[in-house]
């Protein structure tokens, strides 16, 4: 393995390393881009604390080694620097991220974890129901994400969006067989949604957030 150091930038004081490494096995070499970001004392502090407290349940010490790997965020790829430059590449891991908790959302909160009964019919019923219910509360998700966004510039929270219609549900299937009603009450619901379904407050850009203001960077350049 050969390590080449290629660039030091200093974005939003946050530390950005870049490293080349060379990989060979069998005669063959493969590149890659390694980009170490600088983690902010906050949250070095939390994942410490929380490694510490991780060991000691099993009567360890975490090693100095790796309580001092908790100051970075190590992100591997093999990406030309040509198309995309290191802070998009972190990014790109935040959606992915972003990606990976939506799946998470959908199998805990539409039960997928859990099936019961062994019949094909009966597996793939409750399937096909799951997926046409995952579907439509996408769809109100990003419909209410989107209406937050333009008229609070705040964002929506999927979980909490998914809770506030799943405890509606029987209502709505007792109003099925009036349309003129189930609407009513579905606008006002989703009135409701955009009051009170929305992330926490906090200090630092949210992941839709840095995406937007990438987008306007691209724009503009």
């Amino acid at each position: 393995m050969e390590l080449r150091k290629l660039e030091v930038n200093n974005v939003n004081k946050e530390i950005l390393h870049e490293y080349e490494l060379w990989f060979s096995s069998s005669g063959k070499a493969l590149k890659i881009r390694l980009i170490v970001e600088s983690v902010p004392k906050s949250i070095v502090e939390q994942r410490i604390k929380k490694a510490k407290r991780k060991a000691g349940k099993k009567s360890r010490k975490p090693s100095a080694k790796y309580l001092y790997l908790q100051n970075w965020n190590l992100y591997i790829t093999n990406i030309e620097q040509e198309k995309i430059v290191s802070r998009n590449i972190i990014l790109l891991y935040k959606i992915r991220w972003q990606v990976e908790i939506v799946f998470k959302t959908w199998k805990s909160y539409h039960g997928l974890e859990h099936i019961r009964g062994k019949r094909k019919a009966r597996i793939e019923c409750f399937m096909y129901g799951r997926l046409i219910m995952i579907v439509i509360m996408n769809f109100l998700f990003n419909t209410i994400h989107r209406n937050v966004w333009d008229t609070k510039k705040r964002e929506a929270s999927l979980s909490k969006v998914i809770n506030h219609f799943q405890v509606k549900g029987i209502k709505i299937l007792s109003l099925l067989l009036a349309p003129g009603k189930l609407a009513k009450f579905l606008f006002n619901e989703f009135l409701g949604a955009c009051r009170h379904c929305l992330t926490d407050v906090r200090k630092r850009l949210t992941t839709a957030q840095k995406v937007r203001l990438e987008g306007q960077a691209f724009a503009l350049a």
